[in-house]
């Protein structure tokens, strides 16, 4: 059944702001129970799911949400763990362990992981249409307070001015949300990028643990150069034979104070990166004014 036909003048829809995996599970979850909601995404249907290879761990209450209440197919963008290989930053190998294989837990690529549930959300572009609304995100909101049973109704405004109304507004837009920021007051419409960052970082700051991290995606095809190296990480103690799904971690010494993170994906020929930098000062690089949507918080390499 399309979604179309579950909003009714009758119930006003949930309102989700963000499409992105948080979002698109709220909205599975709704669905699965009949409730309506509208889906408000600031990103065009061609960079919504932008792939700049940042991604995130499963842990096993997430599997059992996703998998097990909802039914999805995790198997198709989740590489599960098979064990864990940890060196330092120079290369020497300080331990590599096996995961017990009843342990549910893994790494997804987030634009993946996207995909896969935009599929299973909207199997068609009809099914999109009135629901998933896209290139014009949220500016702001308001609760509308009224007497009587339903208590009266969260209004949303989108960047192109038009009006939303909903009986709640679930923020799942990302930690630089502005639902958040609007909630907590660090946020005008009549003010520039800057001077909301400064305003929101001082009525609601984020925890700034003195690391700044690039992340991204490196394809490793079969059998390049590459490839082969990473391959030997993921054979627990040297066995050629036995080759699992394990996370490559590395671990800051004096002489390289900088750590690392790196999970493959799509068979071992995609490989899922982060990096993290010691620094003693906040920064937020220069193109990520709001409008960047494929780095999402973070800055080109070169910068």
């Amino acid at each position: 059944n399309r979604l179309n036909s579950m909003i009714s003048t009758d119930q006003l829809p949930v309102i989700i702001v963000g499409a992105g995996p948080c979002g698109l599970v709220a909205g599975l979850a709704l669905k699965q129970y009949g409730i309506p909601f509208i889906m408000i995404e600031r990103a065009t249907r061609s960079k919504i799911c932008s792939n700049a290879g940042s991604g995130f761990e499963l842990a096993p209450i997430s599997i059992d949400i996703l998998r097990d209440r909802l039914g999805i197919d995790i198997a198709k963008f989740m590489s599960q763990y098979g064990g864990m290989h940890m060196k330092s930053m120079e290369g020497k190998l300080f331990r590599e362990v096996a995961i017990p294989s009843d342990y549910e837990g893994g790494a997804v690529n987030r634009a993946e992981m996207q995909n896969a549930l935009l599929e299973i959300l909207f199997p068609t572009p009809e099914d999109e249409e009135g629901i998933l609304l896209l290139g014009s995100g949220l500016e702001t909101y308001r609760e509308v307070v009224e007497e009587g049973v339903d208590g009266g109704r969260v209004v949303a405004t989108l960047s192109s001015g038009e009006e939303i109304s909903g009986c709640v507004l679930l923020a799942c837009d990302g930690i630089h949300s502005r639902c958040r920021a609007v909630l907590h007051g660090g946020y005008d419409s009549n003010q520039d990028w800057e001077t909301n960052c400064k305003t929101g970082n001082e009525k609601d700051p984020l925890h700034f643990c003195n690391a700044m991290v690039y992340w991204g995606k490196t394809p490793a095809p079969r059998g390049s150069d590459l490839e082969v190296e990473f391959a030997k990480t993921q054979r627990l103690n040297g066995d050629d034979h036995t080759q699992v799904n394990m996370p490559l971690v590395g671990f800051p010494t004096l002489s390289a104070p900088s750590s690392m993170f790196i999970v493959p994906s799509q068979n071992g020929t995609m490989l899922n990166w982060a990096f993290f930098i010691y620094t003693k000062h906040q920064k937020f690089s220069k193109n990520n004014d709001g409008t960047d949507l494929t780095r999402r918080g973070g800055g080109p390499l070169t910068e």
